[in-house]
């Protein structure tokens, strides 16, 4: 892994252990801007956070290993979102729950309330990576061409991105 990788996990520990002290806490959740493998916890990668290199790195392993003291669980933020809004609606009204976020990425998650499931991709473990979708755009009729954060032309998160829209 990189330093900023690095580092970030340096910061988490810091942050659970300082939450420990404060609610005497044993689970930590990383909610994290990156592509996560829902299947193993793995991060596949992030554009917005470390460009466009593919990763893949188990850090709830290495958080374990480097803050045995704590049980880890990594989710995408998006999915962190959707679970968020579970607190603010009536389960029994409704049959599903999703979240869309455009900022420095663009996600989407789904939970199916009857059963909790957030349903994945069953080779990859993901859903909703809505961002890297192929596009075509066009500006005053003529077409237009951008590169995503993670190296691919014409991305959707090219040109709808918090980052994109500026550059724009």
């Amino acid at each position: 892994i990189d330093r900023a990788q690095k580092e970030l996990l340096s910061y988490v520990i810091q942050m659970a252990t300082k939450a420990r002290e404060d609610v005497n806490t044993q689970t930590v959740a990383v909610s994290i801007g990156a592509a996560v493998n829902m299947l193993n916890g793995r991060v596949i990668g992030s554009a917005p956070l470390w460009g466009d290199q593919r990763c893949d790195i188990d850090f709830a392993n290495i958080l374990t290993t480097r803050a045995p003291e704590f049980s880890w669980r990594i989710v995408n933020d998006v999915t962190a979102l959707a679970m968020r809004l579970l607190t603010s609606i009536n389960p029994a009204e409704h049959s599903h729950v999703a979240a869309l976020t455009v900022s420095s990425g663009i996600a989407y998650r789904t939970i199916e309330l009857d059963s909790g499931n957030i349903a994945v991709d069953p080779q990859y473990g993901m859903q909703g990576e809505v961002g890297h979708l192929p596009t075509h755009a066009f500006w005053r009729g003529d077409r237009i061409d951008a590169r995503c954060d993670c190296g691919v032309l014409n991305h959707i998160s090219a040109f709808a991105s918090g980052r994109a829209i500026k550059s724009l």
